[in-house]
């Protein structure tokens, strides 16, 4: 958004500034040569067009059977609950792996726990039984 501007005086001598607001298009400014086009668009002009699009947009919807549109609001929401289902399938599984080798790697360290346990305890004692 920019603001373009003149000055002009009024017959009785004062001076009015006018101020015109408008859309700058950044690519054509940077890569001159690029583009063809004007660089910027005044405002009124690109209002207009986008409310003839919106325009022809809600005509669209008006015209348009509310089956259909009912239709492919469940589908989109059915697209949606499949890719959280995948997500939450794909998240559940690693979770598995993960608990599955962090049990392998603690049922790997407690019998050498026990066994160490057992070493000292028959170190330390008269005794054949340690329990």
């Amino acid at each position: 958004m920019a603001t373009s501007g003149r000055k002009y005086s009024k017959k009785d001598g004062t001076v009015v500034t006018k101020t015109y607001a408008l859309y700058q298009y950044g690519y054509n400014t940077q890569h001159l040569g690029e583009c063809d086009g004007p660089s910027g668009y005044g405002v009124s002009k690109l209002d207009d067009l986008i409310e003839q699009i919106v325009r022809i947009q809600f005509e669209q919807i008006k015209t348009a059977p509310p089956q259909e549109l009912i239709k492919e609001r469940q589908s989109r929401e059915v697209d949606i609950a499949k890719a959280k289902l995948n997500l939450l399938t794909s998240q559940y599984q690693q979770k598995q792996k993960d608990y599955q080798f962090e049990s392998r790697v603690e049922s790997t360290k407690f019998p050498r726990k026990v066994m160490l346990f057992y070493n000292k305890s028959a170190a330390n004692s008269t005794d054949s039984c340690w329990f």
